[in-house]
């Protein structure tokens, strides 16, 4: 897919797709002036020079913090479910790969929710 700088204009296309694509793939797209999109929407050769004056946070992120993603992940899920059987669940709605989601869960320290809903019913009680 084509993208477009976000600061130049120039056609781009995603680091992923330059890691993916075959060499001669590569080639023919910087021959024909396509560059690598690397993060924030900007191009390699402008990210490079907004990194450099200090200015990136000028240019919004494209993807949501490990925090967001976590307290939209709360609210939504069931305690009830183990965790994995969630982010399957929920991965779609927060427009996410299940895997990424659940990598996000287990790093913000969220091993078990059952075990931390049983102790507030406990609480409770």
């Amino acid at each position: 897919m084509i993208q477009t700088c976000a600061r130049c204009s120039c056609s781009g296309r995603s680091a992923y797709a330059f890691r993916k694509a075959t060499p001669e793939t590569r080639a023919a797209w910087l021959a024909s002036g396509v560059r690598r999109i690397e993060a924030r929407g900007l191009c390699q050769p402008c990210y490079r020079v907004e990194r450099m004056a200090g200015t990136l946070d000028r240019w919004e992120r494209r993807n949501r913090s490990q925090e967001e993603i976590v307290e939209e992940w709360s609210h939504l899920a069931d305690p009830l479910l183990p965790i994995r059987q969630e982010c399957r669940r929920l991965a779609a709605q927060l427009h996410m790969d299940w895997r990424a989601l659940e990598q996000a869960v287990f790093r913000a320290g969220i091993r078990s929710r059952f075990t931390d809903f049983a102790n507030d019913v406990k609480a409770a009680a």
